[in-house]
């Protein structure tokens, strides 16, 4: 028995989306991606890591602006969640495409 399956449900569409974008299938990745994001918490960890991986695929499409942005709401969600790994490697991320 899980302790929190949403949270169990989420990190799981993470790995598929990111799992997707690494193959290629973009369109299915994002799909994937969205509806975690959909059931994930509106704060937290969880959902800064979505958007994270939402911001890797749109550098993968070669979307800037769109990365721009979910790596902005993606690093305010982190320093919320005091996520200090993931604070830094989404400040690297950010180096990488500004």
């Amino acid at each position: 028995e899980l302790e929190d399956p949403l949270a169990a449900m989420v990190t799981f569409g993470r790995k598929l989306g990111e799992a997707l974008a690494d193959a290629g299938h973009y369109n299915d990745a994002e799909g994937v991606l969205r509806e975690a994001l959909d059931v994930s918490e509106p704060k937290g960890a969880n959902r800064a890591h979505l958007l994270a991986a939402l911001a890797r695929l749109a550098i993968a499409r070669q979307d800037q602006s769109d990365a721009k942005g979910y790596l902005e709401q993606a690093l305010r969600l982190a320093r919320q969640s005091d996520a200090r790994e993931l604070v830094a490697s989404l400040e690297t991320m950010g180096r990488a495409i500004a």
